[in-house]
């Protein structure tokens, strides 16, 4: 049947169609086709806007009560397919009766203008084939409606007003084609050149796309570069942090033995008042001392002439003691011989006075003999008034008795005389004894007084040479304490040399460290500067900051050098102190060491007197050996004289040496903080390093950002490029009902009024 093209400028970005109906579209009625384009010239606007003014006066001749049926049903049994014709495909619907023609007022075709799309809206109305019972039962209905419909005047003149219009229609129809051609000529142009700038695009895209890529890997590379630059100085900023913090400690140490010192120089100053007391009276006890030694010197010397004089006394005394020795021996063998003959006398002595014990027995017993003899005479005298008639022939008896009594009398008497004469002889012999051995004992006496005499002059010589051994003895500690200073000097010397050693082994390396962080940092400098030439503002503030930190830094350092300089004063101040109170120390110990050596000489001097006492014989050896020890120590003496001249001489050397070291070791300190501050240098170069890194990074996450965003208008026009391809009537049918909302609605009212007036008609034929 008839077909009918409509033809409107779209104003929206997307293509839609409103097409507002109230009734279902009968089953089996062909689709009308509804193609809409956007028009090239402002002419096509106007002719358009005419032709859809005509069309609305089409759609208003429903509304009217006509007579045509078998239009009617026609129109009725049509249906309009709408097919959207895109640069990929068209998609065809059936759902549109003829009565929503009325709506082509509200019909809004849109055009894309920033994509160039055109959509064209053909409108046929075609009767299915396949539904031929529906076509006859609207044939009976229209019958009915006539037959049951009243009379109208004015049927003739709608007819004529009908057939007009369908003529009008026809031509409309056929321009509506030969409109239809050109616009498919113009889709299919304008399809060419989707074509060609969708290639375009593609190309673009993949050229982007490289182009990303490239960019990709550039700033991968440099992200890499940047990682490693990172690394790199992370690494020497952990290193520079290790040595900086080693520093702080360091620094915090100084401080720490700073407060310690300075507390230790308060402590220290009041023993130096008191050591300066003590040192007073030190020094006037070694005046004193000193005095001393000079008059023990003095002593000395007149004791060695002494020693020379009493050597030869010793000598003179040993040639006496040789002759008093023999002298004495031939005593002991005359005083030996004595004893013996003393022991053979006694042994005698005894023998006799045996023999006169038992004549004194004889002698008692014969007494009582003689008192028996005397009792019986008085019992012979009591007897004899008795027995004087016997007296006479007992006088013979008794004058024999008597003669024998006297001769045993005489007898006995001179037995007594000779024993009495023997007796006389040894005690004569007794007393010349007693006389010879006074004597020997006396010229012992005499021996053992000049023994005596000559043991206390031995003593004095041998306290003298144990003094002289204790004073050698002081000396030889007093070298050899000089000899393990100087040992010890000499291994602190090695030792501080190695030191030395180490740290300009240290310093080499660090310096060269030093001098490869400088190239590489220059070299990231010149890489950087590129760069800061937009940052300068920032940098500006960055250095105001760093001059100030700098400014603080030069304070601080000023006052760590005035803290060094101080500390270094407090050090030589208690190096002087301490050099003091060692020579007050030194000069305790050894007058403590002389107090020692005193009581050691008096112990000494106690035992040798018990030795000397109990070794008589060895005198001569170790009046020999004690010359031969003299000699010795004379020369030992002057050898140890010349050694100390000599070990004078390399202390003053050593003592140089030291100064010269610790005028090494200031300027090592003085190197030391030129590396500090170096390094601070380096840390600060560091810090801006770091700071222009997290400006770069700030700068790379902003191209990643202006990346994504570029990969989001990519996929976004991908999208909409797909939305062109794919379906669209719902989206268009959205926006368009929320555009044209009100004009869907005073549509809906018209259609519900025309089928208010449509339907009277109609209910008493059914």
């Amino acid at each position: 049947m008839g077909s009918l093209q409509f033809l409107s400028p779209s104003l929206l970005p997307s293509s839609s169609l409103l097409c507002s109906h109230s009734k279902r579209t009968n089953k089996g009625r062909r689709p009308g086709t509804v193609a809409c384009r956007a028009p090239d010239t402002p002419n096509e606007v106007g002719f358009l806007e005419r032709r859809s003014v005509l069309v609305l006066g089409v759609s208003a001749l429903s509304f009217l009560q006509l007579r045509a049926t078998a239009v009617e049903t026609q129109l009725k049994g049509a249906s309009f397919s709408v097919s959207f014709w895109n640069p990929d495909g068209s998609f065809q619907f059936s759902f549109l009766p003829i009565w929503v023609l009325h709506c082509a007022s509200r019909i809004v075709v849109t055009r894309v203008l920033n994509y160039d799309l055109y959509e064209s809206i053909d409108i046929s109305a075609v009767p299915d084939k396949g539904n031929a019972d529906a076509v006859r039962e609207n044939q009976q209905v229209g019958q009915a409606h006539d037959e049951a419909a009243p009379s109208n005047p004015l049927l003739s003149f709608l007819n004529v007003i009908g057939i007009i219009g369908s003529g009008v229609l026809a031509s409309l129809y056929s321009l509506a084609q030969k409109e239809k051609k050109a616009s498919g000529e113009i889709i299919e142009s304008l399809k060419k050149r989707i074509t060609e700038k969708e290639l375009a695009a593609v190309s673009l895209e993949k050229d982007f796309e490289k182009k990303l890529l490239h960019e990709k890997e550039e700033r991968a590379k440099q992200i890499r570069k940047a990682k490693e630059e990172e690394r790199f100085l992370s690494n020497q900023l952990s290193a520079a942090n290790n040595t900086v913090a080693g520093l702080r400690q360091e620094i915090k140490n100084e401080k720490h033995l700073v407060e310690t010192m300075k507390a230790e120089i308060g402590k220290l100053q009041g023993d130096l008042s008191k050591l300066l007391e003590d040192n007073k009276v030190l020094k006037i006890k070694l005046k004193e001392k000193v005095d001393f030694i000079e008059v023990q010197q003095d002593r000395l010397n007149l004791l060695g002439i002494e020693m020379k004089d009493k050597e030869d006394n010793i000598r003179k005394l040993n040639s006496l003691l040789a002759e008093k020795e023999s002298e004495c021996k031939s005593l002991n063998s005359i005083y030996e011989q004595a004893k013996i003959d003393l022991a053979k006398a006694n042994s005698e002595i005894v023998v006799l006075k045996e023999e006169v014990l038992k004549a004194q027995k004889d002698l008692d017993s014969k007494n009582a003999a003689i008192d028996d003899l005397n009792k019986r005479m008085n019992s012979l005298a009591a007897e004899n008034d008795e027995m004087n008639r016997n007296i006479e022939s007992l006088k013979v008896d008794y004058h024999k008795l008597k003669s024998g009594s006297e001769r045993e009398a005489a007898l006995a008497a001179e037995l007594v005389t000779k024993k009495d004469h023997e007796l006389q002889q040894l005690e004569e012999k007794l007393r010349l004894t007693l006389q010879e051995s006074s004597r020997k004992q006396e010229l012992v006496a005499d021996i053992s007084r000049e023994r005596d005499d000559l043991k206390t002059a031995l003593e004095t010589e041998v306290n003298k040479v144990n003094m002289l051994s204790d004073e050698l003895q002081i000396t030889k500690e007093a070298l050899d304490n000089a000899r393990s200073e100087a040992s010890e000097l000499s291994k602190q010397l090695k030792v501080s040399r190695k030191l030395c050693e180490e740290l300009t082994s240290e310093i080499s390396k660090i310096q060269f460290e030093f001098t490869e962080a400088r190239h590489a940092f220059e070299r990231t400098l010149e890489e950087a500067r590129s760069s800061s030439n937009e940052l300068s503002s920032e940098l500006a503030s960055v250095k105001k900051a760093l001059e100030k930190s700098k400014d603080e830094i030069q304070a601080i350092s000023n006052e760590l050098k005035l803290s060094n300089e101080n500390s270094e004063n407090l050090k030589k101040e208690l190096l002087d102190a301490y050099k003091e109170a060692e020579t007050a120390a030194n000069d305790l110990n050894e007058e403590r060491k002389i107090i020692e050596t005193l009581h050691k000489e008096l112990e000494v001097s106690e035992k040798q007197m018990l030795q000397d006492r109990e070794a008589r014989q060895n005198l001569q050896t170790d009046l020999e050996e004690a010359t031969r020890s003299l000699d010795e120590l004379n020369r030992n003496v002057l050898m140890l004289s010349r050694e100390l001249d000599m070990e004078k001489g390399s202390v003053a050397s050593l003592e140089a040496e030291k100064e010269m070291l610790y005028e090494s070791l200031v300027d090592q300190k003085k190197a030391s903080k030129e590396a500090q501050e170096n390094v601070e240098d380096a840390h600060n170069l560091i810090m801006k390093l770091g700071k222009e890194k997290e400006n770069l990074e700030k700068k790379v996450k902003k191209l990643d950002e202006e990346m994504a965003s570029a990969k989001g208008e990519i996929l976004r026009l991908r999208s909409k490029m797909n939305s062109t391809k794919s379906p669209v009537h719902q989206a268009s049918a959205k926006k368009s009902s929320n555009d044209d909302g009100n004009a869907a609605v005073t549509a809906k009212r018209s259609g519900g009024r025309r089928r208010r007036k449509s339907e009277p008609p109609s209910e008493p034929s059914q």
